[in-house]
């Protein structure tokens, strides 16, 4: 056979991502491959390095500046002393103001891990900007913004990326494997953990801190006074209880857990196919149970969900483990 009728085995940025993504689930560190890296026959460019910008940088955002030894290009964060704090070890420059990072063309793809209020519109325009995306879970705050950031990437054809810490965990992964290898026998029921849903927010006003632009960080949704309890995400209680920022530990510790559950399950295509509710309806909010910590019973008043599976699996939200599920 010519070199000419050799059929080119040329791997594509998605399908290099996707392959990946299969072939090791031991990747913590989210991975960019923009086109130039993986170069093309005859062309340099594959031993290229990528740029990175970081978009939110606070608690769960900065653990990943660094990581995966490409040049941190830029951060952008609110709060600015803190953007400088995590820009210096690394000579990186630093935005308060996230747009002007994404209009730098030294930037193939960002990380961005804010708060889950502003994520869809960080993704939209990284998008609108060319530049391929890691998003820290949950992606958006609402259903609607959700399909309208998957528009955005398949419009401006970028390449997205999402994922849960538990999937690169050697036990997790071992532990779920067992239990879809049939290990522990046929699985007939689970019980989760009944994960607090958020409340308004009404905390007391408070000085706002030096550096720290309040207005950027409210953002999309109505302003409210600056309180530390707000700005903090697991604190007393944290944004992440309230309902104008986040899904609560529904979404916080639940997209962990329930993902346990339907990946050990074999789910993870599909989901469940019956859910249904038994018990007293909530009559009052509960605004005092420890956050992050939901019982399902009692100091709830809430009625017990169940979810059956294909397969006959129910899986029942009381007292189970909050990143998994008995």
């Amino acid at each position: 056979m010519s070199d000419k009728a050799k059929p080119r085995n040329r791997t594509t940025r998605r399908t290099f991502l996707r392959r990946s993504a299969t072939a090791s689930a031991v990747i913590a560190a989210p991975m960019f491959i923009p086109s130039h890296v993986l170069g093309k026959p005859g062309r340099p460019g594959a031993n290229d390095r990528i740029g990175l910008g970081f978009i939110g940088v606070g608690r769960q955002g900065g653990g990943f500046v660094g990581a995966g030894g490409h040049p941190v290009i830029a951060i952008a964060d609110v709060n600015l002393p803190l953007a400088r704090k995590r820009a210096q070890p690394h000579k990186a420059a630093v935005y308060q103001d996230y747009r002007k990072l994404l209009e730098r063309k030294d930037i193939d793809a960002i990380f961005t891990a804010t708060t889950d209020h502003w994520r869809a519109l960080v993704c939209i325009h990284a998008a609108q900007a060319g530049k391929d995306i890691y998003a820290e879970k949950p992606m958006t705050l609402t259903i609607l913004e959700g399909r309208r950031m998957v528009q955005a990437v398949r419009k401006y054809k970028r390449v997205f990326q999402t994922g849960s810490q538990q999937r690169s965990m050697k036990q997790n992964i071992v532990g779920c494997a067992m239990v879809r290898a049939g290990r522990i026998g046929k699985v007939k029921r689970v019980i989760a953990q009944n994960y607090p849903s958020p409340w308004p927010c009404h905390l007391p006003a408070q000085p706002v801190p030096d550096g720290l632009d309040w207005d950027m960080w409210c953002g999309p949704v109505a302003p409210v006074p600056y309180n530390l309890d707000i700005q903090r995400p697991r604190a007393r209680p944290g944004w992440i209880s309230f309902q104008e920022f986040s899904g609560g530990e529904m979404t916080g510790w639940g997209s962990h857990g329930f993902d346990q559950i339907q990946w050990a399950l074999g789910m993870d295509d599909s989901g469940p196919v019956k859910l249904w509710t038994e018990g007293e309806p909530l009559k009052a909010p509960i605004l005092n149970q420890p956050h992050g910590r939901g019982d399902g019973e009692g100091k709830t008043r809430n009625p017990k969900v169940f979810m059956e599976y294909a397969g006959g699996a129910v899986m029942e939200l009381g007292k189970g483990p909050a990143g998994g599920g008995l």
